[in-house]
């Protein structure tokens, strides 16, 4: 069962009061209405912490996405929950994206790292 206009509005109204960027706003509802249609047999508010994670990490798997954009999706779904629906497990929000931008700039950090070090050998 999929929310109706008014829920959606009531949504915009706290990103609003959140202050969420205008330009960002349409992005958050676009990330929200898509986690509504991902699993239309589950109703938004009786959906829990493991459905919102699952979602983020086949958001983060589907290589498709920046980090930035990610981090977008997963805010959005935060005060979906937190501030929309107000449910107990939202809040600390316990979502966390776990994507490669991470682990890539670790490594380059190390490879750089490295060469100065080999720089400093020769």
């Amino acid at each position: 069962m999929s929310m109706n206009a008014s829920f959606w509005h009531e949504y915009q109204a706290i990103l609003v009061k959140q202050k969420v960027a205008l330009k960002a706003r349409e992005w958050y509802l676009r990330w929200a209405t898509t986690f509504e249609k991902a699993l239309p047999y589950k109703p938004l508010n009786e959906r829990t912490i493991e459905d919102v994670q699952t979602y983020i990490d086949l958001l983060v798997k589907r290589n498709r996405y920046q980090d930035w954009q990610l981090q977008q999706a997963n805010n959005a779904l935060r005060l979906l929950y937190g501030e929309c629906f107000s449910l107990p497990w939202a809040k600390p929000w316990p979502v966390v994206v776990k994507n490669k931008m991470s682990e890539r700039a670790l490594l380059n950090e190390r490879r750089s790292k490295k060469c100065e070090f080999k720089d400093v050998i020769n």
